[in-house]
């Protein structure tokens, strides 16, 4: 088997790459710029990946890669992911990147007869409802997007199950909860990093974390994610089209900063409140706090999730002290 990775010297995509080279899976990856050094001295280690230079925008080229290379699945894991201010600056970009981005890669696959294509979603395509609702659950719990990014996120994935299908194409749809861990790192595509990174950071610094709220929710470990996404992608055979990526550890932002605490004798961490008033306001952000997410069909796929947060924090601690680098870039 082939798979074809966009956006694969991003965080989720590298991730994604190290899990199926492990698993022996011939892997090209497909993105507008180079993954950083480390990966790419890392994977080439193992070997069995290749690097292609290319936006999901251009049809043609990603149709000629994909047939040069003879793939079979392609994951589609570029994207854009905007702060507030990014939505009312980059929206345009925001929106073609990801909704005409995941049409233009789902068209090309079929004209070069790709057998599935995996689109990476996102918890945001549920929009408000991730905050109302008890559980999240695929095709049943109502979907509320309002922010641009979860609109896009929404439209990218209706739209690719609608037209996927059609085509001839089989297209899955990966719903990825609050993913944070290896590989993670910043890019013009990714405007802000997870909460986890940002204490990380500050905490190797010898900083001071000040958060708006505790933040507890089921954050997901990327080697988590990306063993679900690799499943998705060599499995012989789906049941569904739409399959929730997360965890069932759920933990809080200060539970994360308390193990930096003990791991970083300088580091120092309080909870300020949300205001951002006059004095010292958080300096660490993160998104609403979401509701936990159905795990049913990603784990009749295979998929168990292992890292709790005391094991995410012991992997995640010995992987950035090898990578120090890709946290201060």
């Amino acid at each position: 088997m082939k798979v074809l990775v966009t956006g694969g010297s991003g965080t989720v995509g590298l991730g994604l790459v190290e899990a199926l080279l492990a698993r022996g899976v011939e892997t090209v990856v497909y993105a507008l710029t180079p993954p950083p050094s480390v990966a790419a001295d890392e994977f080439a280690a193992v070997g069995g990946v290749r690097y292609e230079q290319g936006d999901v925008l251009d049809g043609d080229r990603l149709e000629h890669l994909l047939r040069r290379h003879e793939i079979d699945v392609v994951v589609h894991a570029a994207a854009m992911t905007p702060d507030a201010k990014a939505e009312l600056t980059a929206g345009p970009a925001v929106i073609n990147v990801n909704c005409a981005g995941s049409l233009t890669v789902v068209m090309a696959a079929s004209r070069a007869g790709v057998r599935r294509v995996v689109q990476v979603g996102s918890i945001a395509a549920y929009g408000t409802s991730s905050m109302t609702e008890p559980l999240l659950v695929e095709e049943v719990t109502q979907d509320r997007p309002e922010t641009l990014y979860e609109l896009s996120k929404f439209t990218a994935e209706r739209a690719v199950l609608r037209v996927g299908p059609a085509l001839g194409i089989e297209v899955v749809s990966a719903r990825v909860g609050d993913v944070f861990g290896r590989w993670e790192h910043p890019t013009e595509m990714r405007a802000t990093m997870s909460a986890p990174f940002q204490v990380m950071a500050l905490a190797l610094a010898g900083g001071e974390a000040r958060l708006p709220r505790p933040g507890h929710k089921p954050w997901v470990y990327g080697v988590d994610v990306a063993e679900a996404l690799r499943l998705l992608a060599t499995a012989p055979v789906l049941g569904h089209r739409v399959y929730n990526v997360s965890s069932p550890f759920s933990w809080g932002i200060d539970d994360w900063c308390a193990l930096a605490a003990r791991a970083f004798p300088d580091f120092r961490y309080r909870i300020v409140g949300e205001d951002e008033g006059e004095g010292e306001g958080a300096n660490v952000r993160f998104f609403h706090d979401n509701a936990p997410m159905s795990l049913q069909r990603i784990e009749s796929a295979g998929y168990s999730a292992k890292f709790d947060l005391t094991r995410a924090f012991g992997d995640y601690l010995e992987w950035v002290r090898r990578h120090r680098p890709l946290l201060e870039a």
